[in-house]
């Protein structure tokens, strides 16, 4: 129909043309291709896998829009084939009552009328189907049809000012590549060498028409995201569409070529176009237009390196040079962030999304996202850019794997060169660019060829080198590239890793006491990006065995800094105080509470890990952590450490050891404590516990060793109480404690005045809730308790607090 009728000079005619055949047949196109990525035919994914329009136009005309959707469910179980005639003539009849367009007497008939019915669409089109939708759908491009079509819809327009089209040429082509790229995709070329040798020189003769006219654009392109305002945007004025049009039909051919290369003459040839597409200077006001050519460039290249492994080099190169070089769209669009005081640089914090360039609405649909975006649309296309190229060289890389075992690690060597000499290579805003590309690149090697023997101690080693040699914003993703290896490498990077982190910790925490260190190379510039790494290592382990194992080691990289600070600070002026300038230790504090958070609280765990807990809350009393009522930290350092509390063991040690840790290994030794220090430790002391006149008899007497380990029982067990207020009751865990009991310092007294000062908070907290079923039953769980230790043998004591602490219940 749409061929006889090209050169329609009769209103009527013109009218059921462009206004009814040519865009039904466009969206039977856009139906019989589908999406790329689900394999799946549109028209299944909206109607089912048995979809069939009932026949009878009555059916629409009673009501519109229901009565369709009735018949489709009513006919979902009959035979799978589709009446086109019957399909157009329903979407007609219910666009008019959105848009109140007339309704033409006869239904319009499409060329794709024989071939649509015949098709089964419960499954992806068989090759014979393939070559029948092909070869009709490529009759209509022919130069003669297109130029008619146009000719027509001028002289339509002249009636119908505000008809969306302002070309059919450009449509048409683009939906007939497209068709063809969808329904040819899931095939092999090499099954059917003449048709692909058609189908090449039919696409490179479109691919060189549109490429012709893209250089003659009507008005500003659609997608020049630079220029224009997401509201003008959305409203997409006639003759915008039809530039975009045309860089998406060269985009498909691109993909026909890719798919129809069966020889590897063929392929050097389209490699070359290519390249030309990847690298060409395209003029400012359009370099955001031709995205869609780059996604099919790149993605060309990665399936041309699987169908030919021996080209996968060569691909390597083309795409590696992309990144490096770099492109000329990268840099332009990179200097446009950096002017806006935007980060440009490519975002690999989730696992990259594979991109593919080979669903023409796919593209579109990512572009008007981008647009919607309150983020800025410059910095995302940079970041799809980047990606998708970063994707495709792990497909060339694996595709060249089968020819050649030692690609992999000698594209690595490659770029970890570049990297240490980046300097050398590239200077200015390019620098940044080209790094954080290049640390891209090699952190995914890293995390997808980690078995492959050598390629991530390569990365690893080139990552060590690079790290501030010099400082430079390239860190911050180098430390968050190893984070991401320690959790792929399922704990076999995780000590080298942390060793690197604590490197970088230790030289900020030296330069909060001395900034004027110098000679010394400095990581302050990128120390938070060892907090976000650690976090995103805490969020990806699954695994308890591998989160106790990661809980050790930080725990040991706070105590570790917390000493450093602590011995810092004492070289520092004496205005200079440790709870007030340190707050790297602040940031671990939520990692501990992530990591805490999926295992169950530590009650019978290695004796390391209870010294590691011991000198922990040690150093949050001596820091200000523990403490409630502190305004220095943030909120969120508050909550960690609540939770910390409630999964920490109790903090004793055992006679023999508790004895010697607080004479030698304590947080402050009595040698270290001024006599000021001291009064004021025993001040909060007496404050915390409401003491009196006997008790202040053995706060007296305390050392600073003692002060901190009653101070840190007293704030852990008040933070687990608050939090489940049942584990009241461990608090005889410490009274019944040998190494407590006959401690001569007065341990067991203040120890006592702990748990009496926690009893009555929580009362307190008890007599604020209200008398469920559940509290009276913890409640009864208590009281029962108590009574088991008021008949306590060992200590007289414990008898003694349990009496009472009932009798106030």
């Amino acid at each position: 129909y749409v061929c006889a009728n090209a050169n329609a000079e009769n209103g009527k005619k013109q009218s059921k043309l462009c206004f009814a055949a040519l865009p039904c047949l466009f969206g039977c196109m856009r139906a019989l291709g589908g999406t790329q990525q689900e394999r799946v035919e549109t028209c299944n994914a909206l109607f089912g896998t048995n979809f069939r329009v009932n026949t009878k136009a009555s059916d629409c005309t009673k009501n519109r829009r229901s009565t369709m959707l009735r018949s489709t469910r009513a006919n979902s179980q009959d035979n799978g084939s589709v009446d086109s005639e019957a399909a157009a003539e329903a979407v007609l009849r219910c666009r008019r009552k959105c848009k109140g367009v007339p309704v033409f007497d006869d239904p319009p008939t499409t060329s794709l009328g024989v071939a649509a019915t015949s098709l089964h669409l419960d499954s992806i089109w068989v090759l014979p189907q393939v070559q029948v939708i092909v070869r009709t759908v490529m009759q209509l491009c022919d130069q003669g049809v297109c130029n008619s079509l146009d000719s027509t819809l001028d002289s339509y327009r002249v009636l119908a000012p505000a008809f969306p089209y302002m070309t059919f040429s450009d449509e048409l082509v683009f939906h007939v590549l497209s068709l063809s790229r969808d329904v040819l995709s899931p095939h092999r070329a090499f099954s059917m060498r003449d048709f692909a040798g058609l189908v090449q020189e039919k696409s490179q003769q479109l691919f060189a028409c549109s490429q012709g006219r893209v250089f003659m654009p009507r008005r500003t392109s659609m997608l020049d995201l630079s220029k224009l305002s997401p509201t003008y945007m959305k409203r997409m004025q006639p003759g915008t569409m039809a530039y975009a049009s045309r860089i998406d039909a060269m985009a498909s051919a691109l993909d026909l070529l890719v798919w129809s290369c069966t020889s590897e003459t063929g392929a050097d040839s389209i490699l070359q176009t290519l390249t030309n597409q990847l690298m060409e200077q395209t003029a400012t006001r359009f370099e955001l237009s031709h995205l869609a050519l780059r996604f099919a460039a790149l993605s060309g290249m990665g399936a041309i390196a699987e169908s030919f492994p021996h080209l996968s080099g060569i691909c390597l190169e083309s795409i590696s040079d992309f990144l490096t070089v770099p492109s000329p769209l990268l840099i332009r669009l990179h200097g446009k962030c950096q002017k806006s005081g935007l980060q440009s640089s490519p975002s690999v914090a989730a696992p990259l999304k594979p991109l593919t360039a080979t669903d023409g609405a796919y593209r579109r649909t990512e572009l008007r996202k981008i647009v919607d975006s309150p983020v800025s649309p410059i910095a995302q296309v940079v970041q799809l850019l980047c990606n998708l190229a970063v994707e495709n060289i792990i497909r060339c890389i694996r595709a060249g794997i089968r020819t050649n075992p030692e690609q992999a690690g000698a594209f690595v060597s490659a770029m970890a060169t570049k990297l240490y000499t980046l300097e050398n290579c590239v200077q200015g805003a390019v620098f940044e660019l080209v790094g954080s590309n290049l640390v891209s690149v090699l952190g995914q090697q890293a995390r997808i060829f980690h078995q492959t023997s050598g390629v991530s101690d390569l990365v690893f080693t080139a990552f060590q080198q690079r790290l501030a040699h010099p400082p430079s914003k390239v860190d911050n993703m180098i430390l968050e590239e190893l984070a991401r290896m320690m959790i792929v490498a399922e704990g076999k990077y995780q000590s080298r890793v942390l060793e690197v982190y604590r490197l970088v910790l230790e030289s900020s925490i030296s330069a909060t006491y001395a900034p004027d260190s110098g000679g010394v190379v400095s990581y302050t510039h990128c120390s938070q990006s060892v907090y976000t790494g650690l976090e995103n290592v805490a969020d990806e382990l699954t695994s308890d065995s591998e989160r106790e194992q990661l809980l050790q080691r930080v725990l040991d990289l706070f105590v570790q800094q917390a000493l450093d600070g602590k011995k810092q600070s004492e070289k520092a002026s004496a205005t200079t105080r440790a709870s007030s300038q340190s707050f790297h230790l602040g940031f671990l504090l939520s990692i501990l509470a992530k990591l805490l958070g999926g295992l169950p609280a530590i009650t019978s765990s290695a004796p390391r890990i209870r010294k590691r807990f011991f000198d922990f809350w040690q150093f949050a009393v001596a820091y200000g952590f523990a403490s409630s009522n502190s305004a220095i930290w943030p909120e969120e350092w508050t909550r960690a450490i609540q939770q910390i509390a409630i999964k920490s063991p109790h903090l004793l040690l055992g006679f023999d050891y508790l004895k010697r840790e607080l004479m030698h290994n304590s947080v402050l030794r009595d040698e270290h404590v001024s006599a000021q220090e001291l009064s004021d430790l025993r001040q909060t002391l007496r404050a915390q516990l409401n003491s009196n006149a006997e008790l202040d008899v053995f706060i007296n007497k305390l050392g600073p060793s003692l002060c901190v380990y009653i101070l840190s029982i007293y704030y852990l067990e008040q933070l687990r109480v608050q939090e489940q207020p049942s584990l009241v009751v461990d608090l005889f865990v410490y009274l019944e404690d040998r190494g407590i009991r006959i401690n001569k310092d007065g341990l067991q007294n203040c120890v006592a005045s702990v748990a009496e000062r926690i009893f009555e908070r929580y009362l307190d907290q008890m007599a604020l809730l209200p008398r469920t079923t559940s509290i009276e039953k913890e409640m009864e769980d208590v009281a029962i308790y108590l009574l088991v230790q008021f008949n306590n043998r060992l200590s007289k004591r414990v008898s003694r607090l349990a009496d009472t602490f009932f009798s106030n219940m």
